[in-house]
């Protein structure tokens, strides 16, 4: 989670495409989603899957 970065937070296209928007809309998402299932969110060891697409054929 930690090793996020802004370019990352720009590709992801959301907010105003900075690295704060994205670490202050994600860290609010997970530690409500980790409350509901009682626990604790902690950004030092939560680990993330990152995906980049890139489009091969566009679709008409």
């Amino acid at each position: 989670y930690l090793d996020i970065d802004a370019t990352h937070a720009y590709l992801e296209g959301e907010g105003d495409r900075t690295y704060a928007y994205w670490r202050r809309v994600h860290d609010a998402f997970f530690k409500q989603e980790y409350q509901s299932e009682h626990q604790r969110f902690d950004p030092h060891t939560a680990q993330m899957v990152l995906e980049h697409f890139h489009v091969v054929y566009p679709v008409h």
